[in-house]
């Protein structure tokens, strides 16, 4: 009897061990973020509803975004979020989602800047802010901005405080990640202004790595499926996005 408690035990521990998926994210408002100590956004609710819904237990770690892409890349059951979904990442994951989609990334400056309607000729050899291994700056070239240096900074709150000294010229950005970004270092949108449109943003997905329990992605799969027929999104988005109809 005792053998078969042990040996029931353990089963118990690798079936809880096994109903795990790690998330890795960034510090990208409104999106995911960390708010007085504690993670929040929204694709951090949608995830923790999805996990919720599917009965597994999905720890959140919030880090720069290269060092999230890298971990989730190399290790299966983890999750990686919010990730826009490039022809370049298509291979790399399986993809739940989309959490967001039809944005449009713009090019900002500051208020003050001498650029003016710049067209995508008159901007090279101005400085870019990117995130570290973020795809914004892809999506640049596809637009066809070349001859800018690009800047990397860890996430977009950085490069937002780099823009308003001076650093960078240029800032591709979501408007809501903008706005979001610019209120966290005690600015409003006044202080800065759209040069131009760079193109519909990237679908943002739960990238997810291809080496994991199939029955953990099955179980999340099933569980988005549920909650995106539902009225849930919706009421997250509202929540931090007030303009969202």
């Amino acid at each position: 009897m005792r053998i078969i408690g042990a040996l029931l035990a353990s089963l118990l521990v690798i079936r809880a061990e096994a109903a795990t998926m790690v998330a890795y994210t960034e510090d990208l408002p409104p999106y995911d973020f960390l708010m007085d100590g504690d993670i929040a956004g929204v694709s951090v609710e949608l995830l923790q509803a999805m996990c919720a819904e599917a009965k597994i237990e999905c720890p959140i770690k919030i880090q720069p975004w290269a060092r999230s892409f890298r971990d989730v890349l190399n290790n299966p059951n983890t999750i990686l979020f919010s990730t826009a979904r490039t022809p370049s990442r298509e291979s790399s994951f399986l993809w739940i989602g989309p959490i967001s989609q039809n944005l449009e990334n713009v090019l900002y400056v500051r208020r003050d800047s001498p650029l003016r309607g710049a067209s995508v000729q008159e901007v090279r050899g101005l400085r870019v802010g990117v995130v570290i291994g973020d795809s914004a700056a892809d999506q640049m070239v596809r637009a066809g901005v070349t001859g800018v240096v690009f800047d990397p900074a860890p996430n977009v709150v950085s490069n937002v405080r780099k823009l308003m000294a001076g650093h960078i010229d240029l800032l591709p950005a979501q408007e809501v990640v903008m706005k979001w970004a610019v209120r966290a270092v005690g600015l409003n949108m006044q202080e800065v202004r759209v040069l131009f449109p760079v193109g519909k943003a990237e679908d943002l997905y739960f990238a997810i790595n291809p080496r994991s329990d199939p029955a953990l992605v099955e179980a999340l799969r099933a569980a988005w499926a549920k909650i995106a027929a539902s009225p849930l999104p919706l009421e997250i988005r509202r929540r931090y996005l007030p303009d969202v109809k």
